[in-house]
This record gives C-alpha cells, sequence and structure tokens, in this order.
C-alpha cells in the first residue's frame, strides 16, 4: 500500500507510485482522528468504478491496519465541464 500526501499538479500520479504495475484500488482520501473519513475512486489513469472498486479499496485499507469510517467511500465519477471529480448520482 502507498499512502502519500495529494501532489502539486503535474508533480507525479498514480501510475508513478505504482511505476505502471497493476493496482487493486486508486483514489483520495482524508484522514483525521485516527480513522479515515472518506475514501474514493478519483483516479484519472487507473479509473475504478463500481463495487468491486469500492470493497477492494476498504478490504486494503482494513487489511493495512488502518480505520476506515463506515459510510467513508464515495464513488465519484469525472465531470469533464466542471473539471473536477463529483459524487456519482
Amino acid at each position: 500500500m502507498v499512502i502519500t500526501p495529494r501532489p502539486k499538479d503535474g508533480e507525479w500520479g498514480h501510475i508513478d507510485l505504482a511505476s505502471g504495475k497493476p493496482v487493486i484500488a486508486a483514489g483520495e482520501g482524508q484522514y483525521s482522528g485516527g480513522s479515515f473519513k472518506m475514501l474514493d475512486n478519483s483516479s484519472g489513469h487507473y479509473q475504478p468504478m463500481g463495487k468491486s472498486a469500492q470493497e477492494a479499496a476498504l478490504k486494503a485499507f482494513k487489511d493495512a491496519g488502518y480505520a476506515v469510517r463506515e459510510g467513508a467511500y464515495v464513488e465519484k465519477m469525472y465531470d469533464f465541464a466542471t473539471g473536477k471529480w463529483v459524487p456519482k448520482t
């Protein structure tokens, strides 16, 4: 598992962290007070989606010993109109 602070634009991305190898899950998270308050799938390269992506992400964090708040996972999609990741509806 690789967890890093959010990089500055153009600094590096998920694909660099994984050295181009397959990944189980990718996205962003918010960690505070000893647990992850939010996890999502916002990854421009790997684009993990659906229930299997959610289950893989939650399992990876829990297996690594991290506490994850119930309901922390938010599936997102990239909105090309705004240029931002937004919760999938």
